[in-house]
């Protein structure tokens, strides 16, 4: 099931939305009530009655899956089909294409996420729309085939896409039109109620819509902003709950708080590399200058035998030479740390140790990942093999270089063969190994990585990740029954957290994997999966609860939101930015202790055709202050393709490199990154123009910049180290 394939209608405005809407301001009203009989498959209806309008929902909805219903189960399994089990759940002779849908979320009461499908129908040519949740099998929450507007004869019903949790309902008539602003969760709510007046001109329904909530005023109540049809209108909240339109702006502005005073200021292009900046002012929005392209320094070209010296050393794979090179700090030619020359091996995967004495590469014979064994590297030494039992999973090297982590599939502690049982390969369990530098001809079993069976029958066994203690003498990993940190010197494992596996396949499961340990050993942040994607969570040590950090997903095996730590422990730079979601505050400062709490470091709002913007390869200095880079497929947008280091609090913003817009071509894409040297002094950031990468080397003052494609641009798996 795709969660994120959507379809949302576009608002055509007619002139440049000068217009005035009134707002009913509304307290939050649960949808509660009973109604008539139940369509086939639903448990019961519910009525909200609010003035003159009222919402349909529906409560424990059973759809049967087809495998489970009745005397079909005797027969055995059957293919489980979406689009019916959702076709299922809408009123008799509803006409509907499931497959052009809108992507819901709100919290549960156990502070999980609901996830639900906004879909359009309708019966009898009356427009409609039902939310069904994101589920196997799926349950009606609501529809609108009762609401009185619809009754009286409005001609357009819409599911809008929001900012945040929540859902937009696009309802029409000839008089005018109404949205509605709903919280989605265990009990839906109906959180605003926006009455847009006939003046308002509503045409096509091919582009994409967005209401957005934002105080751009600083005045603490939120300010709806439109973006309909690549145009970005304005609106501010009044005392007496009315909105006024307040300006309006095209494809290429941005919205955000550039000073860093609390008020929106308003980034719009005037001609090819100027933009004018807007403060609001007694108002509205006033003109204060123009803004150019940073004066940069132009990169200089290095080749392989005349390396720059940089603060960090960097370590990186050739997988056309079979060869692992380095670019070392003090500059001069680049050196080989280990090549196959028989050019029999593939690499498989690559660790250094902070102070880059030892480097653990992963190698294989041919293409049989499943064959893989750990070879320990240090310039001016031979390379030495490391016991490597099972299958390979995952490893990682201790900062000082002196122990190797990893997890060998299918074996037990002794390193013999574990058999499959109870329907689960051997490869789905395994042991965690360790293997001392100084004595690298034994591999020590630690910890056994369990697997369970799920009760829809898929099997959660060894996860993906390791993650060392600052100290370095524990890990933390996890695997079919929870999360566990173990020492590396012997002791019993200790869960963390308990895996939470639903019946279903569908959302609801917490599989934990562990992601990286704060700088004070005191929390573990971890990846929280079960279901397509996965969100970040923060857990407390020794044994915490889990808090998800809101507004942040990633998709498949896709890293859409990056979190690095600040060097306190107590708060986390957070990036977000994917080809699924749109979100205000790209680059934020969440509190680790309340994750739900954060402050926006670079909050934007992006309006173009395409509003994808990307906020990636976060890094944060020892001093507190903040790297990251950001793209945008809009080359006009200010500051919407660059490096940039910053103040934590987001202040003193510098551009340290400039980029062209995103790459269309997906392969290209796939080769991009940036990334950071440990102290965030210096960074490589790689990126297609046109048809053609480019890797650049820079110094995070701004003082100088290489142009290393010569030397990069074929490097893979590259690594920061001192």
């Amino acid at each position: 099931m795709d969660r994120h394939r959507t379809r949302t209608g576009a608002l055509l405005f007619g002139g440049i939305l000068l217009i005035t809407t009134a707002c009913r301001s509304t307290t939050a009203v649960p949808l509660t009530g009973v109604r008539g009989s139940p369509t086939p498959g639903i448990a019961a209806h519910n009525v909200a009655r609010r003035g003159d309008s009222s919402i349909t929902t529906t409560v424990a909805a059973a759809y049967p899956h087809p495998a489970t219903a009745g005397p079909a189960a005797a027969a055995g399994p059957t293919a489980y089909d979406e689009h019916k089990a959702v076709e299922a759940l809408l009123p008799s002779g509803a006409v509907a294409d499931v497959s052009e849908h809108i992507s819901w979320y709100g919290s549960k009461n156990d502070a999980s996420t609901l996830y639900a499908y906004g879909v359009p129908y309708t019966v009898d040519g009356r427009p409609s729309i039902a939310a069904i949740t994101q589920s196997e099998p799926p349950r009606l929450l609501w529809d609108l085939v009762d609401h009185p507007d619809l009754a009286a004869g409005a001609t357009l019903a819409r599911p809008l896409r929001m900012e945040g949790a929540g859902a937009g309902l696009l309802l029409a008539d000839d008089g005018g039109a109404r949205l509605l602003i709903l919280a989605i969760g265990d009990v839906t709510r109906v959180a605003e109620d926006l009455a847009l007046p006939a003046t308002l001109v509503i045409d096509g329904l091919d582009g994409a819509t967005v209401l957005l909530d934002q105080d751009f005023t600083g005045d603490g109540r939120p300010d709806p902003v439109l973006e309909a049809g690549g145009i970005l209108a304005l609106y501010e909240r009044q005392v007496d709950a009315s909105v006024r339109l307040v300006t309006s702006a095209g494809p290429g502005a941005l919205l955000m708080d550039q000073d860093r005073d609390g008020l929106a200021e308003l980034i719009a292009p005037e001609a090819p590399g100027a933009w004018s900046r807007s403060v609001w002012r007694e108002g509205g929005f006033q003109k204060v200058e123009t803004l150019g392209d940073p004066d940069l320094p132009a990169p200089r070209t290095v080749a392989g035998r005349a390396l720059p010296p940089l603060p960090a050393t960097l370590t990186y794979v050739l997988h056309g030479e079979r060869a692992i090179m380095r670019w070392p700090r003090e500059g001069g030619e680049r050196r080989e740390l280990w090549r196959d020359e028989a050019r029999a091996a593939a690499m498989r995967g690559l660790r250094v140790s902070r102070d880059s004495g030892q480097a653990l590469v992963a190698i294989a014979p041919g293409n049989r990942p499943t064959d893989a064994r750990l070879i320990l590297l240090a310039e001016g030494a031979a390379a030495r093999d490391l016991p490597t039992h099972g299958e390979l999973r995952d490893f990682q090297i201790s900062s000082d270089g002196q122990r190797a982590v990893y997890i060998g599939l299918g074996v037990d502690a002794a390193g013999a063969e574990r058999m499959a049982v109870d329907g689960m390969k051997a490869t789905d369990r395994g042991t965690l190994f360790v293997v001392d530098s100084r004595q690298p001809d034994q591999a020590r079993g630690i910890a056994a990585c369990e697997a369970v069976i799920a009760p829809a029958g898929w099997v959660v066994g060894c996860r993906d990740g390791l993650a060392l203690s600052p100290s370095g003498q524990e890990v933390a990993f996890g695997d079919g029954k929870g999360l566990w940190t173990v020492g590396l010197d012997g002791g019993s494992p200790r869960m963390v957290v308990e895996q939470t596996i639903v019946p279903t396949d569908g959302p609801g499961s917490r599989i934990y994997a562990p992601q990286s340990w704060s700088p004070d050993a005191r929390r573990i942040l971890a990846q929280v999966g079960g279901y397509e994607g996965s969100t970040p969570a923060v857990i407390e040590l020794p044994d915490g609860k889990p808090r998800e950090i809101p507004d942040t997903s990633n998709y498949s095996q896709g890293l859409y939101s990056e979190q690095v730590w600040l060097p306190d422990g107590d708060a986390l730079l957070v990036t977000q930015g994917t080809t699924f979601r749109q979100t205000l505050a790209e680059v934020r400062v969440v509190d680790a202790a309340d994750p739900a709490s954060s402050a926006a470091v670079l909050g934007s709002l992006p309006i173009s055709e395409d509003r994808r913007y990307q906020a990636y390869g976060a890094a944060v200095a020892p001093d507190g202050s903040l790297r990251f880079g950001t793209r945008h497929r809009d080359g006009s947008l200010w500051q919407g393709n660059a490096v940039f280091r910053a103040r934590r609090d987001g202040s003193g913003l510098q551009r340290l490199a400039t980029l062209p817009p995103l790459t269309d071509d997906h392969d290209l894409a796939k080769r991009e990154f940036l990334l950071w040297s440990p102290d965030g002094d210096t960074f490589v950031v790689r990126f297609a123009r046109g048809r053609t990468l480019r890797t650049l080397v820079g110094l995070a003052d701004g003082t100088a910049l290489w142009d290393a494609s010569t030397v990069l641009n074929e490097a893979d798996w590259i690594t920061w180290s001192r």
